[in-house]
């Protein structure tokens, strides 16, 4: 049995598939209500104690805020490449999203899969440098 050349790739790939459940978790934390709302009794019960719970809410952990900003930056550097449009398109259809299999996607942006193959695996080698990983 051989040694897989890129041992981290699977955790990149994790990484890829929870991009889209880290954001919801990021803009979840950023959108909580701060505004203060008094009870006339003393203290308040949890459900009105909303700034409190902002403060104390648990967003992304650091190893998640780090993947979540390695897939950020390799995103804005792929939309600036040549054809980056399309292969963004293609990385939210295969990892993002979970909805197409590389030859899926490579039909539906109509390039061959070879070059979605080619896209994806820059990709995620341009993730894994982000990461440190590379």
């Amino acid at each position: 049995m051989s040694k897989p050349r890129d041992n981290w790739r699977p955790y990149v790939i994790n990484a890829l598939y929870d991009y889209y459940r880290y954001k919801d978790i990021e803009r979840q934390a950023h959108t909580q209500r701060v505004t203060a709302q008094y009870n006339k009794g003393r203290g308040g019960s949890g459900a009105t104690r909303t700034t409190e719970n902002a403060a104390l809410r648990n967003g992304l952990t650091r190893q998640q805020e780090i993947e979540l900003q390695a897939i950020e930056k390799a995103l804005r550097t792929t939309r600036r490449g040549p054809d980056g449009k399309i292969r963004v398109r293609i990385m939210e259809m295969v990892y993002f999203r979970n909805t197409h299999t590389i030859e899926g996607a490579a039909q539906q942006v109509h390039v061959s899969y070879s070059t979605a193959w080619r896209w994806t695996d820059n990709f995620v080698r341009l993730v894994g440098k982000n990461l440190g990983l590379e």
